[in-house]
């Protein structure tokens, strides 16, 4: 946490509560008086975060220990806010003992930083994205209308009673503990956002993918990502380049439908002239009212795919490599008519077929379809 702290400029925040992690909760609740005690715990809830609740006991007690006019005063203070003076005690020995290894690492703490302690939203992502650094483990993930979380590895957990997310309950929450009791409990409870937990967890996610398919408009393969951690989905559904992920796949998709169905948008001379031979031939087969003629799809991928290298998947590998290609041999993806058509179409001549017909002196040009 401490580590992440230093990256997300929070190094004082994250010291407090890092610390206050490692004791007893500072706060009392006495049998007798749980409900004063509930009351005068109020002033340090946060609707977003239990976390933060530290922050704000710690600002409340170093401003007793500047205004205390003896130690007893200060007892009071603590007994009449149901706040444990020896946990406190314990707590800011702790800090110091945290605060001088980070020192020794040459980590620098912001000056009169713990009473400037900032609440805003800025601040309150830097310093749960440092918590989270430590919790990864102790994520959930609201998904469904039940009082249960979905968690890393398969657990279900709720939301401890007494935590200011109870009634909230967000939809994407860490914990600083899992507690099995009655049932499996989160104490200390935060809000987070589900982009945070990718980059934090670098080298710890899976990703699993799914429907690679060619997009025209951007020229390149596109797949659906799923991310997961320990089991538990945290990105559900996102469009990646597959190219680099699947280079093989990649280009067979490539070739298949950019080239051989022609799907793909590219000013390449080879590209227009193919289609209007692959026009002509088409015409060839309307005339002669036989659908064979042309060689289907698999013979033009066949064609593409032993010229182009198996490392070109995209529109912008390919026009490199193909600028490459056509300086040292021109033609050489021009396809030819003996290699579109599977059989000659010798009977189809102009006499049979003529591109016009004369009705009365007026010259009708004709089209031929043949679909039955």
């Amino acid at each position: 946490m401490l580590l992440a702290a230093k990256q997300e400029n929070c190094l004082q925040e994250v010291l407090i509560i890092a610390s206050a992690l490692s004791i007893q909760d500072p706060r009392e609740r006495p049998m007798d008086k749980r409900e004063a005690a509930d009351q005068a715990h109020m002033k340090f809830a946060d609707e977003h975060s239990d976390f933060m609740r530290f922050l704000k006991i710690w600002a409340f007690y170093e401003g007793a220990l500047k205004t205390k006019k003896s130690n007893k005063d200060l007892l009071n203070i603590c007994h009449q806010n149901f706040l444990s003076f020896l946990r406190l005690k314990e707590w800011r020995e702790l800090y110091a003992q945290l605060k001088e290894i980070i020192e020794d690492m040459e980590f620098k703490l912001p000056i009169n930083a713990a009473a400037n302690i900032k609440n805003d939203q800025d601040k309150y992502a830097q310093i749960h994205r440092a918590l989270l650094a430590g919790l990864l483990g102790n994520i959930g993930f609201k998904d469904g209308e039940a009082d249960t979380y979905a968690g890393a590895r398969g657990i279900r957990f709720s939301i401890a009673p007494g935590s200011s997310l109870k009634k909230n309950r967000p939809k994407w929450v860490m914990a600083a503990e899992l507690v099995d009791t009655s049932k499996l409990y989160a104490r200390c409870v935060a809000k987070i956002e589900p982009d945070w937990i990718e980059p934090l967890a670098k080298g710890l996610t899976e990703s699993h993918y799914s429907d690679p398919r060619w997009d025209r408009k951007m020229a390149m393969v596109n797949a659906w990502e799923r991310v997961s951690l320990y089991g538990l989905t945290v990105i559900p559904k996102r469009r990646v380049h597959y190219g680099p992920i699947n280079a093989v796949e990649s280009h067979e998709l490539f070739v298949r439908e950019a080239l051989a169905n022609m799907e793909f948008d590219t000013r390449a001379p080879f590209f227009e002239a193919n289609r209007k031979l692959i026009g002509e031939i088409e015409a060839l087969e309307h005339k002669a009212r036989r659908q064979d003629v042309l060689v289907d799809e698999y013979v033009l991928f066949a064609f593409y795919d032993a010229i182009i290298p198996a490392n070109v998947f995209n529109g912008a590998s390919f026009e490199a490599w193909r600028e490459m290609a056509e300086s040292k041999i021109p033609r050489v993806l021009y396809l030819t008519k003996d290699a579109l058509m599977r059989h000659g179409a010798a009977s189809v001549t102009e006499a049979q077929f003529p591109e016009t017909l004369d009705i009365d002196g007026v010259n009708v040009p004709l089209k031929y379809r043949f679909e039955p």
